[in-house]
């Protein structure tokens, strides 16, 4: 059963607005029924809202959860390019103390 459009009476033709028809006049002359299913509509809207939040939200924390991922990935990269620089490091010393060692030997 659909009930008819609810009407706020309010009127397009204000003179000033000491004379304004407040929404709130429509709405307490409405109906039990009309002011129910108002309410019922209302809460709905704010349902819908707050799911459009949750919603929002659950993106906004995927988008942090990605960011992390890939900035982890980035430090990962980055101490694998730095161990590299260290070996590299590290074989040249060997090499340079092997080559004091023989120009050691030589001197003595």
């Amino acid at each position: 059963m659909s009930a008819p459009p609810i009407s706020l009476n309010l009127s397009n033709d204000i003179p000033s607005s000491s004379s304004r028809l407040m929404p709130s006049d429509g709405i307490r002359s409405m109906s039990i029924n009309d002011t129910d299913e108002l309410e019922a509509n209302l809460v709905m809207d704010l349902a819908r809202a707050r799911r459009d939040v949750f919603r929002a939200e659950k993106v906004l924390a995927d988008c942090v959860v990605r960011e992390c991922e890939i900035m982890a990935n980035l430090s990962k990269h980055q101490s694998d390019v730095s161990k590299k620089k260290l070996d590299k490091a590290d074989i040249g010393l060997g090499l340079q103390e092997q080559s004091n060692r023989r120009v050691s030997v030589i001197l003595d």
